[in-house]
């Protein structure tokens, strides 16, 4: 409905689909190219994920994506390891050679695929905080209470290696160091993808696909 109403001023030019990237896409027509950002992380199955993108793109077709990559928060995922939690949870931080197999093992080709670095600094340890609990360990706090979150989300900053003494309890800005994203192919150019701690992004560029 969000989407619906930012762009009602193109009236019938624009369509709309909610579907599961998951399984096959309710898109009867081949496009000529998909654009992604921020999304394709947050899938396990990429393996399912470009065949079903490839299903719905033509001959030819292009697609471009940028989403997290390996090395992705990593400074929050040690500190979750120190804190006896699993730090990957319910998202895929893929490596660039990883993501090369699985595009072309979906049918795509002229692939390119790189990790891109690009700092992303939370001013205050609550922006910090609460950037943590709605993106990166919303999976984690499901079966806590809402005290047992908040004390969860509290004592990750305090454990990602490099981080100031007084980044817990103090409304200190945190040391962040390196957190990544990633630019387009071609003239898009995305806004920086609000990485956590030192974190990189793989994009998956310029790439047509065979005939399906």
């Amino acid at each position: 409905e969000q989407a619906r109403r930012r762009l009602d001023r193109f009236g019938d030019r624009v369509g709309y689909v909610l579907a599961d990237l998951r399984g096959p896409l309710p898109i009867e027509a081949p496009v000529d190219a998909i654009l992604s950002t921020a999304t394709f992380h947050w899938i396990r199955d990429h393996d399912a994920l470009f065949r079903n993108l490839a299903d719905v793109l033509r001959p030819g077709g292009a697609l471009t994506a940028q989403c997290g990559g390996a090395g992705n928060i990593e400074r929050v995922s040690a500190a979750l390891r120190e804190l006896g939690a699993d730090p990957v949870g319910s998202k895929r931080y893929a490596a660039p050679e990883e993501s090369e197999v699985r595009l072309a093992r979906a049918g795509f080709t002229d692939i390119e695929c790189w990790l891109h670095p690009e700092p992303t600094p939370f001013e205050t340890v609550e922006a910090l905080e609460t950037y943590l609990a709605t993106i990166i360990l919303g999976d984690r706090l499901e079966a806590m209470s809402p005290d047992e979150a908040r004390a969860f989300v509290h004592r990750v900053p305090s454990g990602c290696p490099g981080s100031r003494s007084t980044m817990c309890g103090s409304t200190s800005a945190p040391d962040v160091a390196e957190p990544h994203t990633s630019r387009s192919w071609a003239s898009w150019d995305p806004r920086p993808f609000p990485g956590m701690c030192p974190g990189t992004t793989i994009l998956p560029t310029a790439v047509p696909a065979r005939g399906r």
